[in-house]
């Protein structure tokens, strides 16, 4: 069967994808504009076509945006991609988006470039070690209800990871980012959680001073 244009969803574009929280038979996936996050619904037949269409989409998704950070030399090897988010960086007079990427071992922040109402990943910023993680402490911004994720890093552990993989040593202790979907802040510490219990053996220290 023929599908136009309009219903053509590149793996590349796509941030993830979602069950549907009130229908067992749909699939939520959600692009990255510059003005805010747009949802797309998927109707599935069948509970296993949904469950088939999840695990699928899951993996292209995680080959597509391996590979597009990769070319940009975002993550090297032995990096695998696992999750991105797009953030809002704030400064005094100003703001810019930038991309949070996490790898099994690292998070990278880059900036972006925007063309229009599209956005792609630019140079890098900054990248820490996930097993060099102290705390996590989340807290909400009254205004405009975002999560606000500050990272605690251990400086030990910090140098000695960025030594092993021949990294340039930074001296800096906190990251901090806001996250405005709280349903993606969830997904990105669960799936941060569980990168830092495999490479750590414990669950990661958060200190919630909010309910997401």
């Amino acid at each position: 069967k023929q599908v136009s244009k309009k219903h053509e969803y590149p793996f590349k574009k796509i941030m993830l994808v979602q069950e549907g929280k009130d229908n067992p038979l749909q699939l939520t996936l959600v692009f990255y504009k510059t003005d805010k996050a747009i949802s797309k619904i998927i109707e599935c037949q069948t509970e296993d076509d949904q469950l088939i269409a999840l695990h699928v989409i899951q993996r292209q998704i995680l080959k597509a945006w391996q590979n597009d950070f990769e070319d940009k030399q975002v993550i090297k090897p032995p990096e695998n991609y696992q999750f991105h988010l797009l953030v809002k960086k704030k400064f005094v007079l100003s703001s810019e988006y930038r991309f949070v990427i996490m790898s099994q071992l690292f998070i990278t922040s880059t900036k972006s470039i925007v063309k229009g109402k599209d956005i792609a990943v630019g140079n890098i910023v900054n990248k820490f070690p996930i097993g060099a993680i102290s705390e996590v402490i989340l807290s909400m911004d009254v205004k405009t209800k975002t999560i606000k994720i500050l990272f605690m890093i251990d400086a030990e552990k910090q140098t000695k990871i960025l030594t092993e993989y021949k990294m340039k040593l930074v001296s800096k202790l906190k990251r901090k980012f806001e996250i405005e979907n709280h349903g993606i802040a969830r997904q990105f510490l669960a799936v941060l959680n569980s990168h830092f219990i495999i490479l750590t053996g414990s669950t990661l220290n958060v200190l919630s001073l909010i309910h997401i």
